[in-house]
């Protein structure tokens, strides 16, 4: 019964988890007793023969799957909830330390307990305000996506059984893996282009008080080459959906785009400040030039050195990834069928 395995293995891959369990043991108790059933008709035919014959009669695993999960009028349907709330808790999470380490460079800087009564507020805003754009971004993107992957591409051909992918077929995707990623450089991308002067920290001096941006030339000058490894890596990931499966072409594009983005790291490593407070900026933005230039001061001396080691941290950790990426890659292309 090794077709019905992998059909039901398959099945379940289309299905939210809250539903899997149950109907794949239903799904195993059917096709036995429609086996049994078959065999009494049709004693001649071998077991194979049978499985296909079966399998025929209930159509390709996608559409089988779509009879149990709910289509209600939404923006999108259960099997994308987990990676929805996924992404969702990731990006919040980044957000909060991002805020975090605002209110921690504002005490840093004034060393006083009643400094952390604005920066917490400020810090809450900045949080509620990013969440909900964020939500927002991922609302639309799942939208999108859910009426772009009802089912994998199917062939003109009649649906064969024997066509099923292995248990250990490393080219199947997980849906909500693959989703989330795709809404994770969608955020990325927007946040970088449109609400990287988000990224900061409050400062009070004297009767002064805002939040500035805290993203350095070092970041700015080579923010093209982390939007090409972005756009480059949603493009990928775009296609592996749609084809509901990874190729030998798109693993190799998917390890160019890492290539890329250890690159830019190293950019940001050789040609330091990361984050920097601009003085020009803030004295435009109704700072004095007293203020503007105490807080470069204090950034400089303090955290910016201390982010450069641990972006060069990465960056040597990143390249440990891809080399181990590259060995994985090259094994499989040597011991693959």
């Amino acid at each position: 019964m090794k077709l019905f395995e992998r059909y039901i293995l398959e099945v379940g891959t289309y299905l939210p988890q809250d539903l899997r369990d149950d109907v794949t043991e239903e799904l195993r108790a059917n096709l036995s007793q429609a086996l049994e059933d078959r065999r009494l008709t049709d004693t001649s035919a071998s077991q194979q023969d049978l499985e296909v014959a079966v399998l025929q009669e209930l159509g390709p695993p996608h559409q089988f799957a779509d009879a149990y999960v709910p289509r209600p009028r939404v923006l999108f349907g259960p099997r994308l909830y987990p990676a929805f709330f996924r992404t969702l808790k990731v990006a919040i999470a980044v957000l909060v330390a991002l805020a975090a380490l605002g209110v921690y460079f504002d005490f840093a800087r004034s060393q006083s307990l009643l400094s952390l009564g604005p920066s917490l507020l400020t810090a809450f805003t900045s949080i509620l305000t990013g969440s909900l754009v964020v939500v927002g971004i991922a609302v639309v993107v799942f939208a999108l996506i859910e009426r772009q992957t009802d089912a994998p591409p199917q062939d003109d051909e009649e649906w064969d059984p024997r066509t099923l992918p292995e248990a250990e077929d490393p080219d199947k995707i997980s849906l909500g893996d693959q989703v989330s990623s795709i809404a994770f450089v969608i955020v990325a991308l927007l946040v970088v282009n449109l609400f990287r002067d988000r990224i900061g920290a409050q400062f009070a001096f004297n009767e002064e008080s805002g939040w500035v941006p805290l993203l350095g030339p070092g970041f700015d000058a080579h923010l093209w080459l982390l939007n090409l490894a972005l756009v480059l890596d949603l493009l990928v990931n775009f296609v592996v959906l749609a084809r509901w499966r990874w190729s030998w072409p798109l693993r190799i594009a998917n390890f160019t785009v890492n290539c890329l983005y250890v690159v830019w790291l190293r950019y940001l490593v050789s040609q330091p400040p990361l984050i920097a407070a601009d003085p020009e900026w803030m004295v435009q933005n109704g700072w004095s030039a007293e203020a503007a230039a105490k807080y470069q001061e204090f950034i400089a001396s303090h955290f910016a050195l201390w982010i450069d080691r641990n972006v060069s941290i990465v960056f040597w950790a990143a390249c440990l990834g891809l080399a181990y990426s590259l060995f994985k890659l090259v094994r499989r292309m040597i011991v693959r069928p």
